[in-house]
């Protein structure tokens, strides 16, 4: 197996640590009563959808490299998914937890939680590893075959 094989093996079990994550979550907001909100139980629905995208794009992964193909773009594809299914899921659980999710060190006397250190990260998933904007350009330009974007300068008139 290449390198990049070993790297889209790992992106292939993506999706464990991502199911428990939204069932600890579901458990929440079933504890604090945020599931009667038929709102909250759509956020929960897209979160679990995401979820099992991740699980069939680590499938989709395992059959390429049996079938020794290489599909285009898998990393940034699946990067640009997990990291704003991330920033998603921290926002969620900040909603769902309501004022409890804004109290956390020394406001709360206690050590931030799992949801709380997760909500502040959130900024930085969609930043390490290449921004999404540059993720999405990427995508766009080598599996749909659209131009390079062209960055705009200032004063210019094609700008």
């Amino acid at each position: 197996m290449t390198t990049l094989g070993s790297e889209r093996a790992g992106a292939s079990t993506l999706h464990v640590p991502f199911a428990a994550q939204f069932w600890r979550l579901v458990a929440v907001a079933r504890a604090s009563g945020a599931t009667a909100h038929p709102a909250h139980r759509q956020e929960l629905t897209r979160a679990y959808t995401d979820v099992e995208l991740l699980r069939f794009s680590g499938l989709r992964i395992v059959a390429a490299d049996l079938a020794d193909q290489s599909p285009a773009v898998v990393g940034e594809m699946i990067k640009l998914h997990w990291s704003e299914h991330a920033a998603r899921l921290a926002r969620l659980s900040a909603n769902l937890r309501g004022a409890d999710a804004m109290l956390c060190g020394e406001l709360a006397g206690s050590a931030p939680d799992e949801w709380s250190r997760s909500f502040l990260f959130s900024p930085g998933y969609t930043i390490a590893g290449g921004t999404s904007e540059v993720l999405r350009d990427l995508i766009g330009e080598r599996s749909l075959g659209l131009p390079r974007h062209r960055e705009s300068k200032a004063g210019s008139k094609d700008g």
